[in-house]
Parts: C-alpha cells; sequence; structure tokens
C-alpha cells in the first residue's frame, strides 16, 4: 500500500514549508494525486530521505482502490486493445483478400481485352486501304476531290449532264421561261 501524505504533514516530515511545496508541484517538480495528497516516493525522489523518522508523522488512510490503479480496470482495458487489434487484423487480411482479387480481375479483363484491340486495330487497318481504294476510284472516273470545279468528264457523262440540263428546262414553269 503506497503512503500518502498531506501537504502540510509533508511540509513538517521534510522541514519545508508548505509554500515551497505548493512552489514545487507548481513547477512540476512534484506530482500530486487526485486528492491533492502527496506520495511518499515522490517526495523522497525529490528532497531525498526524510530528517525525521516517517513513522512519527501518520499517514492518510486511503482506501485501497485509490491507492493503486485497478487490476480489473486494466485487465478490461488490456482485453478489449486486444480485441480491437484482433479485428484491425483481420480487416486488414480482408482488404488483402479484395485488393488481390480486383489484381487478378484487371489482368484477366486485360488478357480478354488485348486480342479483341488487335483485331479492332486490323479491322481499322483493312476498312482505311478500303477507303483508300474507293478513293483512287473516284478520282479515276474524273471526280476532283475537295475543289468546287468540274473533272473532265467522258462522254458518258457528258450525256448525262445534257440530259438533266434538258429536263431542268422543261420542268421551268411560264415565267421563267419569258424572263429568262
Amino acid at each position: 500500500m503506497a503512503t500518502k501524505l498531506k501537504i502540510s504533514q509533508a511540509a513538517t516530515l521534510y522541514q519545508k514549508s508548505r509554500n515551497t511545496l505548493y512552489q514545487a508541484i507548481q513547477k512540476g517538480i512534484l506530482s500530486k494525486d487526485q486528492d491533492g495528497l502527496l506520495d511518499l516516493s515522490e517526495l523522497i525522489r525529490v528532497y531525498g530521505e526524510p530528517k525525521t523518522s516517517p513513522k512519527s508523522v501518520k499517514p492518510v488512510d486511503v482506501p485501497p482502490e485509490r491507492a493503486e490503479p485497478q487490476d480489473t480496470t486494466t485487465a478490461q482495458l488490456l482485453a478489449v486493445l486486444k480485441r480491437e487489434n484482433e479485428l484491425l487484423r483481420q480487416q486488414l487480411d480482408e482488404a488483402k483478400e479484395r485488393e488481390l482479387f480486383q489484381r487478378e480481375l484487371i489482368q484477366s479483363m486485360n488478357q480478354k481485352l488485348i486480342p479483341l484491340i488487335e483485331h479492332l486495330n486490323t479491322v481499322q487497318d483493312s476498312s482505311s486501304e478500303q477507303l483508300s481504294t474507293v478513293a483512287k476510284d473516284i478520282e479515276n472516273r474524273g471526280i476532283e476531290q475537295n475543289t468546287g470545279q468540274p473533272a473532265q468528264c467522258t462522254e458518258q457523262s457528258n450525256r448525262t449532264v445534257e440530259d438533266t440540263s434538258q429536263t431542268v428546262q422543261q420542268k421551268q414553269g411560264f415565267w421563267q421561261k419569258l424572263f429568262n
């Protein structure tokens, strides 16, 4: 059981003024407990062994649950902390499993997408080749691209243009024919 002393008892035991002990407490040299009592071991740490016998000063009776921290509380706290630690480890293991699953999923998706991308690239290459072939055919037929000027026409295309112009003239109304 720890020996606890009132400040006045500690002052008498060590032949110091109470004011000196209060100043030591304020400076943090000494510490007192919740009840305002000083522990004898704390006084010995700071001032050494008392000059008078500590038996001459009657210590304050402190209930055992106040003198020492409760073992049951410490044990309960320890049990709670162990359980929390166990839960955190379990959550960490679950998170690692989820991460591994996600990585495997990404790898399988990549393995499935690579052939698809290669196929799309070949289709795109073949379609661009077909487009270039069609463009060459159009150029060969005499239609110029990106210009507003007509290309050199063959005989067959000349006939088609003449027939179209005659059809347009036939469809003109009375007033248009009169003023044109």
